[in-house]
């Protein structure tokens, strides 16, 4: 008969439970991990689906090709090799520093002799930047391959070509040209241009910088002197050409491309691609002994998770009709400071960028919207015997096709007559209707006659 020993059947017994133990934890992780991985499959499915790249590589395919024939960047490029700072070879030219007055200040000799002398040594540059704006289209030679990683030399350069036409501008109007000035304007909105299709956060935040230069440039015109019809039809046109409804969505698209390339490469190599990088062979070490772990643990399948469902949100809110877009998207911006609570490397580094975006694309599209309203009340004084509109209705159909909405409030933007002038503005991100007192983050136009 056999009678298995007591101690050995409660030894059997504890494996038994302590292996039911694990399976009991054991199952359940897996099936959770799996749900990562599943739903990690889904969010890729549903871009690829869409027609957008999940990969640098498929990004810089997506980013389209132009002929050298058309290709405006090219000029550019060789126009940024002829920059030329008065300041002795110093890494900031001069130009930059100088202090422009405002649009109804006057210019002191000293300014203009400065402006002359910084103009006089950049003039081979500022020929090629004309010559560039002629042509519509553009892609500056970079590789998107490298991702996060990718350089973009031109971003700065272009920032100096606005100055420099900002100076074009000051000069012609201190020497009565207003044709000339006119002429600089219409080619500073070239630099803008030349980022549209550049499908990144960092390029589209400088398009509206440089939009908006070109703008200040055209208040200083309209406040300085009188155009022609033909002079402000041109410049309405120049200034369509820098909008691109779909620029910031396709930018989001491009930055979600490069996300899911660090989320998908090798640990170490997306770590050396934060900013903090890797400091030295020691962490190295740490990260190769310990990276099967962290994967296996499902961090960053949460980390990505977390990052997809925030862009998609964010991309949610660009496609919705303003301001309902703004509202949306402060939401979703409310979501970032949960990256860095959750410990999210990825996306703690990845959304910060986010932050305004939304908000900085309506402010420069309310700006050129207020600019061209603007243009078209100088058309309607040039057949009205200098008479302004009663209202920006009076404008439609003969020089607008239909009022212009304030892209803060989907209101018309406010036009209000003076008793010399007038004053035509957007309420701005705060929604506060100031009667368009002068603030630096209001969207205004003021006419030449205003106070």
């Amino acid at each position: 008969m056999w009678n298995p020993d007591p101690q050995s059947r409660a030894k059997r017994l504890v494996r038994l439970l302590a292996l039911a133990a694990v399976l009991c934890l054991l199952v359940p992780f897996i099936y959770w991990r799996l749900g990562l991985s599943r739903k990690i499959d889904s969010h890729l499915k549903t871009v690829r689906a869409a027609g957008d790249p999940v990969s640098a590589k498929e990004l810089d395919a997506w980013y389209p090709q132009v002929s050298a024939e058309e290709n405006a960047a090219l000029i550019y490029g060789r126009a940024f090799s002829r920059f030329v700072s008065p300041g002795n070879g110093r890494a900031t030219p001069d130009y930059l520093k100088l202090k422009l007055p405002s649009r109804k200040e006057v210019v002191p000799q000293s300014l203009q002799l400065a402006i002359a002398d910084a103009l006089a040594d950049n003039r081979e540059a500022l020929d090629l930047l004309h010559q560039a704006a002629r042509l519509k289209r553009s892609r500056y030679p970079i590789s998107l391959t490298q991702g996060p990683n990718t350089l973009l030399p031109h971003l700065a350069p272009l920032k100096h070509a606005a100055r420099l036409f900002e100076l074009e501008v000051i000069e012609a109007l201190e020497h009565g040209n207003a044709d000339e000035a006119a002429r600089s304007v219409r080619a500073s909105t070239g630099l803008g241009r030349s980022l549209v299709a550049e499908p990144l956060l960092i390029s589209q935040l400088v398009r509206l910088s440089l939009n908006t230069a070109s703008c200040r440039s055209l208040e200083r015109i309209m406040n300085r002197a009188r155009l022609t019809d033909r002079q402000l039809l041109d410049l309405n046109s120049a200034l369509s050409e820098t909008q691109n409804p779909a620029g910031f969505t396709r930018a989001l698209v491009g930055e979600r491309a490069i996300g899911i390339s660090l989320f998908t490469a090798p640990l170490k190599d997306a770590l050396a691609s934060t900013p903090s990088g890797t400091s030295g062979r020691l962490e190295t070490v740490a990260i190769d002994l310990f990276a099967p772990l962290i994967k296996a643990s499902g961090f960053f399948e949460r980390d990505q998770i977390f990052y997809f469902e925030t862009m998609q949100a964010y991309l949610g809110a660009l496609s919705l009709p303003s301001p309902k877009s703004l509202e949306t998207a402060k939401n979703v911006e409310g979501r970032i400071d949960e990256a860095t609570a959750k410990y999210y490397i990825f996306s703690g580094m990845l959304l910060p960028g986010l932050r305004r975006g939304v908000q900085k694309d309506l402010e420069s599209i309310a700006l050129v919207r207020a600019a061209q309203t603007a243009l078209a009340i100088e058309r309607f004084r040039l057949g009205h015997e200098d008479r302004l509109p009663d209202s920006l209705a009076a404008l439609v159909p003969g020089y607008l096709q239909s009022v212009p909405n304030d892209a803060f409030d989907a209101s018309p933007l406010r036009y209000k007559r003076l008793s010399e002038g007038y004053v035509l503005y957007s309420i701005g991100a705060d929604g506060t209707d100031d009667g368009g007192r002068e603030r630096k983050e209001k969207t205004k136009h003021r006419d030449p006659e205003e106070p």
